[in-house]
Formats: structure tokens, sequence, C-alpha cells
């Protein structure tokens, strides 16, 4: 949902420009190699269906990082959003690395096949559609800065629900 807003976000209200867009995402490659081997013995510990409640987790802490960096002053916003945004891409790794091991925890052998390229056909979906209702969201809220801020914490509270249901489902079995 938020793909393309992070780039409105970016764009429009904290004003990176190609540098800076690259320096974030140099973070967060670096941060996630960093710490794939963390998640990889965390998952070996305690399985990934425990891991990806983390990874969850961090990915609700990235709209904070918008809200917050999109609430200062536009240089300490830049620098906020690039420190923060790093930091909470620290879990994205064990997203990465688990959510196709919980799918296969869950396929049945029978057909598994066709059960992964249906995973994938709706993932790719998804992955076209959810930014535009995103940007939808925005729009209808006013299309500027608090309507951005207000999204954001739409989405939070999305994140952090989903991140109760994969804590329900990792206590559940």
């Amino acid at each position: 949902v938020d793909w393309t807003l992070y780039f409105i976000g970016q764009e429009n209200y904290l004003k990176l420009n190609e540098a800076w867009l690259s320096y974030v995402n140099i973070g967060n490659a670096v941060v996630q190699f960093i710490t794939i081997g963390f998640w990889s013995r965390l998952n070996n510990k305690y399985g990934v269906r425990f891991g990806i409640i983390f990874g969850n987790l961090g990915l609700a802490l990235c709209p904070i990082c918008m809200i917050v960096a999109t609430s200062l002053p536009l240089p300490q916003g830049q620098v906020a959003f690039l420190i923060m945004n790093t930091l909470a891409n620290i879990t994205l790794a064990a997203v990465n690395l688990n959510i196709l091991q919980c799918l296969l925890q869950v396929v049945p052998e029978d057909n598994k096949t066709l059960y992964i390229s249906i995973y994938t056909v709706l993932v790719t979906l998804s992955n076209a559609f959810m930014p535009l209702l995103g940007v939808v969201l925005y729009t209808k809220l006013g299309a500027d800065l608090n309507a951005l801020q207000i999204t954001f914490r739409i989405i939070f509270v999305f994140r952090i629900l989903s991140s109760g249901l994969w804590f329900l489902r990792w206590r559940k079995a």
C-alpha cells in the first residue's frame, strides 16, 4: 500500500534528491545484509514462524519513520528519515527470508508447485494494485502532508494488527 506513498513523501515533502534516495536504498540493503545471519540463526533456534513476527513489526515501523521525518524541519527530517528507515529495515531480511518458508510449511505436497505459482501470481497482483489503493486513500484525504501522515497512521495500525495475527499463528502452531 505504501510503496508509492514513500516516493511521494520522499520527493514532495522531504525533498530527497537522487543522492538521498540512493543513501536510503544503500542503508536498507547494508543493514539487511548485516542482519541476515542473525535472522537465520533465530530461525534455526525458534522457527520461521517466530522470526516473521519481528519482520512484520519492523514493517510497521516504516510508516512511523515517514510520519516523524515529515514532522521535522527539512534538513533534520531528511537525516532522521535516513537513520530511522535504515533501522526499521533491520527486520526486512526476516520477511524476505521467512515468508516463502512460512508458505512452504502449510502447502500440501500434492500440487505444491501449483500452489506456489498461485501464491506468486496473487503477490504480483497485490504489488500492482495495492500501491494504487494507498494513493487513492492519500488523494481522498486531501493529497497534502496531513493526508500523507494520516494514511501512514492507517497503514501503521494495519501492520500492527497483522503482526498480532502472525503472533497468534505462532502461538497456535
